[in-house]
């Protein structure tokens, strides 16, 4: 079997990854970046012998995160150049590829079933699915206000993580009609973990383990984490007494609140992925996350929009300005969605 998890940044992915990986039957090394590339599933002949060229670590996600290149030569999964580049080649499917890429991993940690957490692999989940038969997914969500709130304090502008979290929400809810879809929410990660894991373990099919709440010896040299995340990923799951976004600036609250309530997924994106949300308001109701959308400093986050087109399109993304995955629209609105 084999696992994507997926969803917006600054979820709590890192976390429920580390979690996982205790698992005796669980393997998940570092994030690989490759699972979130649409040509991987449909163009696999094609692209395979240049993943590990100039041109292959130019590409790109489909998505609103760009993610450029993969991380298939980390130490984590034990390839070196030469093997993997043969590999590549020699490999008729991604699915061929993935079952002896994890095979080596898997059998130096003597587990079962592999896992890979990249936040943007929500934007293949449905290729995924229909590609890998014992393949399941996993979204994992957190409050707009608090999770972009966390990604503004990781460096991300305001606008950026709006996009962030619409965009990705609504790519991975796409995937959400398939029985081999969970949904994990960081609220009732921290609250009440054992109760969230046992239903992850029984969507897996394995046994729970309560040893997968202690952390490792081998963890102890791991980084524990971004600076600014209110836990340690590879410590014990604790609720934080106030949210990321109470804490922060009102200055910046008001732009986060502008940002989510203006930032619309843009049509040719919606058509051509099959995305029934465009919106912050369309995702909270898929979801069940209450927001008030509130139109507060419009020309900053305007601002932040022309940055992020030049950035695209200067570095040569496949979200460029001619292909941009986002728009703005700065109608008032008051209604919130309960």
């Amino acid at each position: 079997m084999s696992i994507l998890i997926g969803g917006p940044g600054s979820t709590g992915s890192s976390l429920l990854r580390t979690v996982l990986n205790r698992h005796p039957e669980l393997y998940s090394g570092a994030e690989l970046g490759f699972f979130n590339k649409e040509p991987v599933f449909t163009d696999w002949k094609r692209i395979r012998s240049h993943l590990l060229t100039q041109l292959g670590k130019r590409m790109t996600t489909h998505g609103w995160f760009p993610y450029a290149a993969h991380n298939l030569l980390h130490t984590d999964y034990g390839w070196s150049r030469t093997e993997l580049d043969d590999l590549l080649r020699g490999s008729e499917s991604v699915v061929e590829f993935a079952a002896s890429f994890f095979e080596r991993p898997l059998q130096h940690r003597n587990a079962k079933i592999w896992i890979e957490k990249t936040p943007s692999n929500a934007y293949c989940f449905q290729h995924f699915l229909n590609l890998f038969e014992n393949g399941k997914v996993v979204h994992i969500t957190r409050n707009p206000l608090d999770a972009v709130a966390s990604m503004v304090n990781r460096g991300m502008t305001p606008y950026f993580a709006a996009g962030n979290w619409v965009y990705n929400n609504a790519a991975a809810l796409s995937a959400a009609y398939d029985t081999r879809y969970h949904r994990i929410t960081y609220e009732t990660m921290v609250q009440d973990p054992e109760k969230t894991l046992h239903k992850l373990t029984d969507f897996i099919d394995i046994s729970f383990h309560t040893e997968i709440f202690d952390p490792r010896e081998d963890e102890e040299n791991q980084p524990s984490g971004i600076a600014s995340w209110t836990y340690a990923r590879t410590g014990r799951i604790v609720n934080p007494k106030k949210s990321t976004f109470e804490i922060s600036q009102k200055y910046i609250q008001n732009q986060i609140v502008t940002a989510l309530s203006a930032f619309r997924i843009h049509p040719r994106h919606m058509k051509k992925y099959g995305f029934k949300q465009t919106k912050c308001n369309e995702v909270c109701e898929a979801l069940g996350y209450e927001f008030r959308p509130e139109i507060l400093l419009p020309a900053q986050i305007r601002f932040q929009q022309v940055r992020d087109i030049s950035r695209r399109t200067f570095r040569l993304y496949a979200t460029h300005w001619p292909n941009q995955p986002g728009s703005l629209c700065f109608i008032n609105q008051t209604d919130p969605i309960n």
